[in-house]
């Protein structure tokens, strides 16, 4: 009987027999016993982050949401009756995920130590992101011999994605005139920096599997080889779009012509908006391995993969603008060829799970396990890719942890299942900090930057109710 293996945390590798074969492991599709059709898809959920300390102490970032998006959808047939071959078809959503933070921050401060009295202080932060990822495949396998099975599967993904990140940082004195100290006198003044890059792009691919499967009596074993993804975008999907804008104004008084270049504490604006470019995302090789145990009333289930490097690439390389700088003068001073260039790096991730599933007399099996989820992005700060933007990630490792039945109906079988994913991130430095910030910072060299030394505290948890269904013909 065919269970939605997301209720086994996907641990299945050695021990699937059902129409998610073509996924998890093709190599099994030979092993299959019934033809069947299922759909399983998130019933209900929410999803809590909270990042203390996240803007500088005592200030956090705070976002949630609610959850509702199908799963999976998926069937299974046989082709001939001796040696049959059977062809698996799987519509499944790989990833999918919403993120927004909106913070604000206000605080009177000595913000410019040059200028007499303190400054009232406003600092911003407004990070989005949503990401679709549909897989579309299919799948086909068969029996060698008596104690093996091998596959392959292929399939077709499209993938959305928005990230949008814009940080404000203003202060200015709470007096109706200031006075300069050159002598000049100002009716309202403010010293401020400003950053938002928005980056919006579709990518078509291909991702081949292999696998193989072995059973013998209480013991089954699965090892599955999945291909680099191969990008299929072309001249006809230029499907990318990045803008990008900075700007600084007023910091490091009084003007000093030597300090301001040293320090690059000059007012300039560097901004560009760029569409229709090229798009490609890149999966890694990787490798996985499963083993199930049959015991006398239920299976343990043991999985793992491994995922290689991916050493850093362009996801959308844009061109760069001879005005990209204003003032113009500065244009040779700040000349930066990477300004419109999104790239990406991978990590190489080790994941593995665990999962034990019961039976009871009246039918109904029981279930549980987790699995890691280990964050693979990996920043890059070599000089090849200085100035290059990344997609805006948050570092964040997962652990997995699942929980439900399975009850047999008169057609198939019906699955219940919770999930709980809890979030952890060794980096420990707030997004940005707002806590006690000055104009420039003479040790850092940073501006208009927060003082307070800080670490962050993370809270991310998501909790979904999973509802399946198999249907047997």
């Amino acid at each position: 009987m065919a269970h939605p293996l997301r209720v086994l945390d996907g641990n299945v590798i050695a021990g699937v027999r059902d129409n998610s074969a073509a996924f998890y492991n093709p190599g099994a599709l030979g092993f299959i016993e019934e033809p069947d059709i299922s759909v399983s898809g998130n019933l209900y959920g929410y999803r809590y982050f909270k990042l203390q300390n996240g803007m500088g102490p005592d200030v956090d970032v705070f976002t949630g949401g609610y959850l509702l998006y199908p799963q999976m959808l998926s069937s299974v047939f046989k082709i001939g009756n001796e040696d049959p071959w059977y062809i698996n078809f799987n519509w499944l959503t790989r990833n999918n995920a919403f993120k927004i933070i909106n913070e604000r921050y206000e605080q009177d401060y000595d913000v410019i130590p040059t200028l007499n009295g303190i400054e009232h202080f406003s600092g911003s932060l407004d990070y989005f992101q949503e990401l679709s990822e549909q897989w579309v495949g299919i799948g086909t396998g068969r029996k060698i011999g008596e104690n093996w099975s091998v596959g392959g599967s292929i399939f077709g993904t499209y993938r959305w994605q928005l990230n949008r990140f814009e940080q404000v940082a203003e202060a200015y004195p709470k007096t109706n005139f200031v006075t300069l100290p050159n002598g000049d006198l100002h009716q309202w003044y403010v010293s401020s920096t400003t950053a938002m890059q928005l980056v919006q792009f579709e990518n078509f691919q291909i991702i081949a599997k292999a696998g193989i499967a072995f059973e013998k009596d209480r013991w089954k074993l699965g090892l599955t080889v999945t291909a680099p993804s191969i990008n299929l975008n072309t001249s006809l999907l230029e499907l990318g779009y990045v803008t990008r804008d900075q700007r600084q104004k007023n910091l490091g008084i009084p003007y000093d012509i030597d300090e301001t270049f040293d320090k690059g504490l000059f007012d300039y604006r560097a901004s560009d908006k760029q569409k229709n470019l090229a798009t490609n995302h890149k999966k890694p090789l990787s490798v996985g391995f499963g083993v199930e145990r049959e015991l006398v009333k239920g299976r343990v289930m043991f999985a793992c993969e491994y995922f290689f490097p991916i050493e850093t690439y362009a996801v959308i390389r844009g061109e760069q603008r001879p005005d990209l700088i204003n003032p113009p003068f500065l244009q040779p001073l700040l000349d930066r060829p990477n300004y419109m260039t999104i790239y990406e790096q991978n990590k190489a991730v080790f994941n593995w799970g665990l999962s034990y599933e019961h039976d009871l007399d009246n039918g109904v099996s029981i279930h549980g396990g987790f699995r890691t989820d280990g964050s693979y992005h990996e920043p890059d700060y070599s000089e090849e890719w200085e100035g290059a933007m990344d997609l805006l990630p948050l570092p964040i490792d997962f652990l997995h942890l699942n929980a439900g039945f399975s009850m047999p109906t008169k057609a198939g079988e019906f699955t219940l299942a919770l999930h709980y994913a809890n979030g952890f991130t060794d980096d420990t430095e707030p997004i940005l900090n707002m806590v006690d910030v000055i104009d420039h910072n003479e040790e850092t060299g940073e501006n208009m930057r927060g003082t307070q030394p800080t670490e962050t505290e993370l809270t991310h948890f998501q909790i979904n109710m999973i509802i399946g269904y198999t249907y047997l013909f």
